[in-house]
């Protein structure tokens, strides 16, 4: 997070503010500040797609057995070519970046 936060992004992490919360108040929480959720966890997408559940975006982190700081160096990269992350689902691996547009879901 110090990372982000140093690179003058506005971060509000989850396991500084409400450690522990379910992930649909997370992504509630997350939709009514308009935030982007960056997680590691595949339920977020779950949750938008599967269950129809609107979200402001999702940036889904799909680097098992990466260290925080390898994690960050490719998502530094990624947000230098991805900078519209709102209103889409993007999914990080080691090796490329797939990016879907989040339809408006009721």
């Amino acid at each position: 997070m110090r990372e982000l936060r140093a690179a003058g992004n506005d971060v509000k992490a989850v396991v500084e503010t409400m450690p522990g919360a379910e992930d649909a108040v997370v992504r509630a929480l997350a939709r009514s500040e308009e935030r982007v959720l960056l997680t590691n966890d595949k339920g977020f997408a779950e949750l938008v797609f599967r269950q129809r559940k609107c979200s402001s975006g999702i940036v889904l982190l799909r680097m098992g057995g990466w260290s925080a700081n390898q994690k960050w160096r490719r998502l530094r990269d990624v947000l230098r070519t991805e900078p519209e992350l709102h209103r889409a689902l993007v999914v990080v691996t080691p090796r490329d970046v797939r990016r879907r547009a989040l339809d408006d879901l009721a």
